[in-house]
């Protein structure tokens, strides 16, 4: 019993003395630039610049979510905990022979709604419209030769074995793809997969598709061991090796110039804002950019860990990247689990994302979080003078907290999130704050 006493207490003491040592050896090196400078020109530096991501392009601009229209005409979301439903059924749709293009043009309303509800399919969704050179490199590279449309959804019939459908929102696009006769017998099978079905219903709503859940839902709470990366990371990988810069300390940020034209700094949240006022090359399509960007994600070394496309302005030349779970998106006030890229006024670029990133799932210990249908939130958006028109999209997600207890541990609740002009708003945020 004192052995077991005295354990309980030196682990916790251990653990620590080790995260003190951690914290002092990290915040030595961040606030002395030149322990860095010596660290940079080491083979650990040239270590750190070497290393690169290795996601795959079609894996960052995978579709977001899957559902299931099944015989009678009922929609579900097919949600599943310890399995990536996308990259499952991706695996049975790679193999598509003697692909061309039948037909392409904008349909009606009614004709769009009844194709998003097709008996007896499946309909990957994206989180945002991409280009055909992105679908087709998701689909194994068999779209090799299709024009360059925008896709913002697959339909892929269950009872159809010679056609696939690729749909743009925007102006109700069908583009009709054939394909050479395939099995289906694997993707039927597919539907024997343990998974949650949330019952759901594809609506227009401003004169887009939306997809309603349909009752409210119970939906679980996560925890998250969080790894915040140092800073000379960063700084290795964004500004290089030539030790060529200036190092300014803020009130709230430490400010890396490198004496040309880019400029990294670390704010004390742990967000990153990386600018380059003249980068070799600006894309010049929107194909390019979604290309570039996946390239620069991968150079810069940032987390990628169940990181995908989330949405794209074209208004202000800004793309986002975010954190998903189970196929819903993570939200934070700060850059915690999103990476955005922006292109500005055609001249230069900026890119900003958190130093933190979650690691390794852990037990949150907390019951499931009751989230209202979206027919509901619609009607007490619509109560609290919220205005329709202004609504850009409504998105079920997972909000980031800090746990109060370590730094260490993050916990994501569930919750709508309304895009309303240019910004997402957290749902429970606009109901405890009453009437706008």
């Amino acid at each position: 019993m004192k052995i077991n006493g005295l354990g309980k207490y030196l682990l916790p003491t251990l653990l620590s003395v080790a995260v003190a040592l951690s914290i002092g050896l990290s915040a030595s090196l961040w606030l002395n630039p030149s322990h860095y400078k010596n660290d940079a020109s080491s083979s650990a530096g040239t270590n750190i610049k070497t290393q690169l991501n290795n996601k795959p392009i079609s894996e960052i601009y995978a579709p977001t979510q899957l559902m299931h229209n099944d015989d009678q005409g009922n929609q579900h979301l097919l949600v599943n905990q310890s399995v990536n439903l996308v990259g499952e059924i991706r695996e049975y749709i790679q193999d598509y022979q003697d692909v061309k293009l039948d037909s392409s043009g904008s349909v009606s309303k009614d004709q769009y709604v009844g194709l998003l509800r097709r008996k007896d399919s499946y309909i990957l969704n994206y989180s945002s419209a991409v280009t055909m050179p992105i679908v087709n490199q998701f689909l194994n590279k068999r779209l090799n030769g299709l024009p360059n449309y925008r896709v913002n959804r697959i339909v892929l019939p269950l009872n159809d074995d010679r056609h696939i459908y690729l749909l743009r929102d925007d102006g109700y696009r069908v583009y009709t793809v054939s394909v050479r006769k395939h099995s289906l017998q694997l993707l039927n099978q597919f539907l024997a997969t343990k998974m949650r079905k949330i019952n759901v219903e594809f609506k227009i709503f401003n004169d887009r598709p939306l997809i309603y859940f349909k009752k409210d839902q119970t939906m679980p709470q996560y925890a998250y061991l969080v790894n915040v990366q140092q800073q000379n990371y960063y700084i290795i990988r964004l500004l290089g090796e030539s030790q060529n810069f200036s190092v300014k300390h803020r009130s709230n940020a430490t400010v890396y110039n490198d004496q040309d034209s880019k400029q990294v700094s670390f704010y004390d949240n742990n967000d990153v804002k990386y600018v380059d006022e003249r980068p070799k090359s600006i894309p010049n399509s929107y194909n390019a950019l979604l290309f570039n960007n996946y390239n620069e994600l991968i150079n810069s070394g940032v987390s990628l860990d169940s990181v995908k496309f989330f949405g794209y302005d074209a208004k202000r030349q800004l793309a986002t990247y975010r954190g998903y779970v189970e196929g819903f998106p993570i939200f934070n006030n700060v850059n915690y689990g999103l990476i955005s890229m922006q292109i500005v006024e055609n001249s230069s670029i900026r890119y900003e994302f958190s130093l933190a990133s979650l690691q390794i799932p852990v037990p949150s210990g907390v019951p499931d979080e009751k989230v209202p249908s979206t027919t509901d939130v619609l009607k007490t958006l619509k109560a609290l003078g919220y205005k329709s028109n202004k609504i850009n999209g409504i998105e079920l997600g997972y909000s980031w907290h800090g746990s109060a207890k370590t730094d260490v541990l993050v916990n994501l609740i569930p919750t709508w999130y309304i895009h309303y002009g240019n910004d997402w708003l957290n749902y429970n945020n606009i109901v405890a704050g009453g009437s706008k």
